[in-house]
């Protein structure tokens, strides 16, 4: 109802809101644009290649990004990697401000939906390559990620909603990223640097929690009829047929009205082993000896 929509608005509106201001603080530092000064420091994480030789090494090894539709380098990332001072990803100045400076509630909402856009935009390229012949899909995604990697990184605000560890994107490694295709889609296997200031320690912490999980899960008891494997059905249903094939024969052992054979007969005719006439045959060639 229109009453509905109204208030699903509304509380969207106000997600956004209240998300926000962490974001602006993930990117900049604080909701003034103003570092701290435990942020106004080099930043080992990314690398600080403030030579000019250094610098042309990195670039000579691929370490930082090309727009594929211009040619040059990402200058997001050189001014990053060669920022004495920056909060993450981003470039200060010497007294601590940032380069860049919150401007209005559309910025702040924008870097809000930084990560949701990230991933919408990987999204959008495997859908994309249904369009492309299979033997180019490879070749067009990495394009596409080449291109996605400038536009969209680094960002403070760009992670992968996986895990519990607190990570940013740093880059898209586009050459062992693959797609994979099927009748209905194309699965992509895209391969992402992050970059984590703790990550070790919150990635010990994490597996534990995983190895704890998963061997909660194998001592477990599994509730009736689920995570049951092919073997356990087998061993179900076999032993239910001798169960049903024990209480025949006690069954008929006590009511065979004392007939020859009926039990036998009984017998065959539970196991399916009594064949109808029209099925009956006689062996070809054999005869008795004279």
């Amino acid at each position: 109802s229109p009453d509905e929509e109204v208030l699903i608005a509304g509380l969207l509106r106000r997600v956004v809101e209240q998300g926000s201001r962490p974001a602006m603080v993930a990117q900049y530092g604080s909701i003034d644009g103003r570092v701290a000064d435990d942020y106004n420091t080099s930043d080992a994480s990314t690398g600080c290649f403030s030579s000019p030789s250094a610098l042309a090494t990195a670039v000579e090894q691929g370490l930082i990004p090309v727009d594929p539709w211009t040619g040059f380098h990402s200058t997001v990332h050189l001014d990053c990697i060669t920022s004495q001072h920056k909060h993450g990803f981003l470039p200060l100045s010497n007294s601590g401000e940032p380069y860049q400076k919150p401007s209005s509630s559309n910025d702040a909402a924008s870097l809000f939906f930084a990560a949701p856009t990230f991933l919408d935009a990987m999204l959008s390229i495997a859908d994309d390559l249904m369009d492309t012949s299979r033997a180019n899909r490879t070749v067009e995604l990495r394009r596409r990620l080449r291109s996605l990697e400038v536009e969209l990184l680094p960002s403070n605000v760009v992670y992968l909603p996986i895990r519990n560890i607190q990570h940013r994107v740093w880059r898209i490694v586009s050459d062992e990223s693959l797609a994979l295709s099927t009748a209905e889609r194309v699965p992509c296997i895209i391969t992402l640097e992050v970059i984590s200031d703790s990550y070790e320690k919150q990635l010990k912490s994490v597996s534990n929690d995983e190895s704890a999980i998963t061997s909660s899960w194998v001592s477990a008891p599994r509730p009736p009829h689920r995570h049951s494997t092919l073997i356990d059905k087998v061993a179900k249903y076999t032993q239910e047929g001798l169960t049903r094939l024990e209480d025949t024969i006690d069954h008929l052992s006590h009511h065979g009205d004392g007939k020859p054979k009926v039990l036998e007969r009984r017998l065959s005719d539970f196991l399916g082993g009594r064949q109808n006439s029209q099925h009956s045959y006689t062996a070809v060639g054999s005869r008795d000896e004279e």
